[in-house]
Formats: structure tokens, C-alpha cells, sequence
């Protein structure tokens, strides 16, 4: 027992990290309803839930779009992933992950969350510029 402690303690002084396995949520089980001004359901917007993670491990940002297009009554769903990944202890911190929503349809306003990801019911939509969600960053 000793000698694994002590296994532990050199790895932590070293900053060499220690290899461990944990279960991440990559994206969250979701859904989105897609409203107009007067509360009419937006038939084939496109709502894009968007992925990230802190710190990202790649040279450059890896952001993951998925998107759904909305039905007859202004719904999306989106499943959950997860996956079992090997992470390190390293003075950074672990590897966590974030995300954000975006809804587009032309002539609509796109509307983009920022903050902290709220797992929303419902999005209203106002007439105005459409911008692609993939030409959006935070």
C-alpha cells in the first residue's frame, strides 16, 4: 500500500499525470421547440446544438455541430452521447465539456445562447437577418 502511495506522490510532485477512466457526457439528451412572434411553431429550422470542450487537447478547436431540422410542431430532439475516456490528473484540470444552441431558418433572426448551456424548451425566433450557425463563434 505504501508503495503505491508513493507511486501517487511522485507522479503528483513530477506533473506527470496519472492515467484514470471516466464517463463523459459529450452531448446532452435534449429537445428544442421553434417558435414564431405569435407562438406558431417554425416548420424546418435548423437548431444546432454545438459541442465543445476546456482545454481542447487538439492545435486547434474541435467544435462538434449537430443539427436537427424542426418538424410540424416546431420540435428537435437530440440524443445524449457519452463515452468512456482515459484522462491524466494534471495541473490544468480534466478535460470538461460545454455546449451552445443555435437556430437559424431565412428571414428569421438567428438566435445563438451564450453562457452557461441551459437545456431550453423553447425558442422564439423573430423576423430579421439569418446568419449560418457555422460562421458564429463565441
Amino acid at each position: 500500500m505504501i508503495r503505491y502511495a508513493s507511486i501517487f506522490t511522485l507522479a503528483c510532485l513530477t506533473g506527470c499525470g496519472l492515467p484514470y477512466p471516466v464517463y463523459k457526457t459529450l452531448q446532452p439528451a435534449s429537445q428544442l421547440t421553434v417558435f414564431d412572434r405569435h407562438g406558431q411553431p417554425i416548420v424546418g429550422a435548423e437548431v444546432t446544438l454545438i459541442s465543445r470542450a476546456y482545454p481542447s487537447y487538439m492545435a486547434t478547436r474541435q467544435d462538434k455541430y449537430e443539427t436537427r431540422i424542426s418538424d410540424a410542431q416546431g420540435v428537435t430532439m437530440f440524443e445524449s452521447k457519452n463515452e468512456w475516456r482515459i484522462e491524466t490528473l494534471v495541473i490544468h484540470g480534466s478535460e470538461t465539456f460545454y455546449w451552445s444552441w443555435c437556430v437559424q431558418k431565412p428571414y428569421y433572426a438567428t438566435y445563438h445562447s451564450t453562457g452557461e448551456f441551459v437545456s431550453l424548451t423553447s425558442v422564439q425566433l423573430l423576423e430579421g437577418q439569418s446568419t449560418p450557425c457555422n460562421e458564429l463563434r463565441d
